[in-house]
């Protein structure tokens, strides 16, 4: 249940709320492209812009305090200890760009169920459905 728990706060952290709502259209700040799916390559760029707008104090590190708000309402406040721990792999109390960069590919993976290298709007339906299953998202 902690993996599923994570995972849904790095995934709604890095794609936002709208991702985990929608089923079949994506959203332009997160399909750029409007293809109705979203690559690898699309993710991973995300994952540095959306993070990183939470850095308060410019310093390139996400203490958990900066981390925290960029959590979107929907994830449980008592996971959020445990999302900042999964990215913070140092232990230092911050969240680089590298381990940054080692989270959000996990997620990708996880979601990306056929192994196509997207992740398309019915795969992202139907991890939302999984999340609400857990009772980690609300009904809709």
């Amino acid at each position: 249940m902690t993996s599923l728990a994570t995972l849904m706060a790095t995934a709604t952290l890095l794609l936002g709320t709208a991702a985990a709502e929608q089923t079949t259209t994506l959203p332009e700040s997160i399909d750029p492209n409007q293809d109705g799916s979203i690559t690898r390559e699309e993710f991973l760029s995300l994952r540095n812009v959306r993070a990183f707008e939470g850095d308060a104090n410019g310093d390139g590190l996400l203490s958990q305090t900066e981390f925290g708000p960029m959590i979107p309402s929907e994830v449980p406040r008592r996971m959020h200890g445990r999302a900042f721990s999964t990215f913070d792999t140092s232990g230092d109390g911050y969240v680089d760009a590298s381990e940054l960069n080692s989270g959000p590919a996990r997620v990708f993976d996880q979601a990306d169920k056929n192994d196509d290298n997207e992740v398309s709007g019915d795969e992202i339906g139907t991890f939302k459905e999984k999340l609400e299953q857990a009772g980690l998202l609300p009904a809709q």
